[in-house]
């Protein structure tokens, strides 16, 4: 499954922005889903590294929750997805659920760290140091 979905990533062209409503159709990584908007498919990046220190298969267990899931441009922070009636940046969603870590430490990120959650869960002691420095 892994093989496939980075034959079809590398098949895609990476997108920046999404210009209009966009929807998940497959998440290949913390960083990196596939959206469907305006017809075509396309790669969605995010900033920042993958935490996967519990493995890939976790990830991908939590993350299909968001497959079919409404995404909008955003604005400054990026992509954002509407959950509980409010939109948040996709990244953050990441950071806070313990997927991402950030290019900058934000409140979620460390809140994620702090309480284990994500890929955060398994790391060995210390871990979270290393992102801080």
């Amino acid at each position: 499954m892994i093989e496939r979905a980075c034959l079809l990533a590398t098949a895609l062209a990476a997108t920046p922005a999404i210009p209009h409503a966009a929807t998940i159709e497959a998440i290949v990584s913390p960083t990196a889903m596939v959206v469907r908007a305006d017809g075509a498919a396309r790669l969605l990046s995010l900033p920042g590294k993958p935490v996967l220190y519990c493995g890939l298969e976790r990830f991908l267990g939590w993350s299909a929750q968001l497959i079919g899931a409404q995404i909008e441009a955003g604005g400054a922070q990026g992509p954002e997805i509407v959950r509980e009636g409010k939109s948040i940046p996709l990244a953050s969603v990441f950071a806070g659920e313990g997927w991402l870590r950030p290019t900058e430490l934000t409140e979620a990120a460390q809140e994620a760290m702090v309480e284990r959650r994500g890929g955060w869960a398994v790391g060995s002691p210390g871990t979270e140091l290393e992102f801080a420095l």
